[in-house]
């Protein structure tokens, strides 16, 4: 297939059905007029007010810790503390980890450990002392890190 050139020497000239239709249609951009004046609108970073005054206000008093305590709490309505659990007792081992809330009150340790050796058939004792035990003693030690 040969190509014949424009006048000129520059590309072929395209026929009518290629300037239509297709993917060789070629379209022209659009021309965005450039508006400049005192109707204008304004270009970023350009102010037309003097600037204002740096002045700053001083910072108030910071507030007390009950203050800051009861923001915490309602920010943060439950610290979760992640506890590990692993107990070895009479040839049997229980593993398990949750997540703990600092503020729980609806279930003690003890509460929970008995609950779980009754779900998963557990006896008793000595695995409801050891787990409260556990989550008692990492809960404590999360606590402390907490406060201070």
């Amino acid at each position: 297939m040969s190509t014949a050139a424009a006048p000129g020497g520059g590309p072929p000239p395209a026929t009518k059905a290629a300037a239509s239709h297709g993917p060789n249609r070629r379209s022209t951009p659009a021309r965005v007029p450039v508006v400049d004046g005192p109707g204008a609108p304004q270009r970023l970073g350009a102010s037309s007010s003097p600037a204002a005054p740096t002045h700053q206000p001083t910072p108030p008093a910071p507030p007390p810790r009950v203050a800051l305590e009861a923001a915490a709490a309602s920010i943060l309505p439950n610290l979760l503390c992640p506890v590990v659990i692993d107990v070895d007792a009479g040839g049997a081992r229980y593993v398990d980890s949750v997540l703990w809330s600092l503020r729980e009150r609806d279930m003690s340790p003890d509460a929970f450990a008995a609950w779980t050796c009754a779900d998963l058939g557990l006896p008793s004792e000595p695995f409801a002392r050891l787990i409260a035990a556990s989550i008692d003693e990492q809960v404590a030690h999360a606590a402390a890190l907490v406060r201070h």
